[in-house]
């Protein structure tokens, strides 16, 4: 019989090992590579993070961590519907499998933040808030926020440039589910610093819709490089009005 450590181990290792698998997968088109096994390669890893969210339990009384475990197993489910998109799916949505993991990945990261912070108010009540007191003590919290702020704004500009470049607009409604789900992280969370990283991250996945369909004029304009494999609206039009 095994011990719960030892059980907690088992599910530790199951669960990062099949998320390196769907983010190393999920990440190789960004990098000009297309492999035929990756698709199944992602399809073992969504099912393996299914199975090891399928023995997690929890004895406890808390109903808030109670209903965060089963976030998470549906988090795992949204992973394996998205598996089947990429491995089945339609030639013409290629981007469903994409708006599947992101919102699984959305429900996730609200699962993991939530959890520690349920957890850590149940062990040590008075010390949940000892970084927040920090940052507010010395004046920091603000310079804080921007600094997420910037990196966000930072991280979304390749992420609308490479977006475009392999999907196209069509991805335009990833960010939107992106963006819907960090707005209700945000109404969700108690810690102010949290609330500020989602908030910011939600308006910058609302603003990058804007900017992706702004990217395919840049692209149209010569201003950044098109993709050779894709067909562009302007292609069909007669030279003299490109």
């Amino acid at each position: 019989m095994l011990s719960e450590k030892r059980i907690q181990q088992a599910q530790y290792v199951m669960l990062s090992v099949a998320m390196l698998l769907i983010v190393g997968t999920a990440i190789l088109p960004l990098f000009n590579v297309y492999w035929a096994p990756a698709k199944w390669i992602y399809a073992f890893g969504a099912v393996l993070a299914l199975a090891e969210r399928l023995t997690e339990r929890y004895q406890g009384a808390n109903i808030r961590l109670r209903r965060l475990y089963r976030m998470a197993k549906f988090s795992a489910l949204l992973y394996c519907v998205s598996a089947y998109f990429l491995c089945f799916g339609s030639s013409e949505h290629p981007t469903e499998w994409l708006a599947f993991l992101m919102a699984g990945a959305v429900m996730q990261t609200y699962c993991m933040w939530v959890h520690d912070y349920e957890v850590k108010k149940e062990n040590k009540p008075k010390d949940s808030s000892v970084m927040m007191e920090f940052l507010i003590a010395h004046h920091l919290l603000g310079l804080t926020i921007g600094l997420c702020a910037f990196l966000c704004i930072g991280l979304f500009h390749p992420l609308v440039i490479k977006g475009e470049y392999y999907f196209g607009v069509k991805v335009w409604w990833v960010f939107l589910l992106a963006g819907i789900g960090c707005g209700i992280a945000a109404l969700l969370v108690h810690n102010i610093l949290a609330q500020a990283v989602l908030g910011v991250a939600a308006f910058s996945c609302f603003w990058s819709i804007l900017e992706i369909f702004e990217q395919q004029e840049r692209v149209h304009k010569g201003w950044f490089p098109r993709n050779p494999r894709r067909t562009y609206y302007w292609d069909h039009e007669p030279k003299e009005k490109r």
